[in-house]
């Protein structure tokens, strides 16, 4: 099967916005692309990421509500100025950064988790 190759990706600055879709689209992703939450929210969108701006979470309460209500990985482009969001699943790519450098957390972010075995305890006599 496959793997989820859709990703949303949500900044309110139209420039970042183009050049974060085009990074990906180029890399194979299919890209859901906003300038803030969509009215309809992702829950139902099928996405395997999500890549959010800080200065859209900052300025956005629908999308910190949003993001917090998915249970999906999350790259976050962060700046020196705004906190971190304490979200599951976030990494976090520090502005100005690379389009590979992206490209590879998104990959990351991507990537199944291993399951934790079960830890198995000694029989108690």
């Amino acid at each position: 099967m496959q793997p989820l190759r859709n990703i949303a990706v949500i900044a309110c600055d139209q420039g970042l916005l183009s050049s974060l879709v085009f990074s990906l689209e180029v890399a194979g992703y299919h890209v859901l692309a906003s300038e803030g939450w969509p009215d309809g929210g992702l829950a139902g969108e099928n996405l395997a990421c999500t890549v959010v701006d800080a200065s859209a979470y900052a300025h956005d309460p629908q999308l910190r509500q949003g993001l917090e209500a998915l249970d999906l990985p999350l790259v976050y482009l962060s700046d020196d100025f705004l906190p971190l969001p304490e979200l599951p699943h976030l990494r976090s790519l520090v502005k100005p950064f690379q389009g590979p450098d992206l490209l590879a957390l998104v990959e990351r972010q991507m990537r199944p988790q291993p399951i934790a075995a079960p830890v198995s305890r000694p029989a108690v006599d």
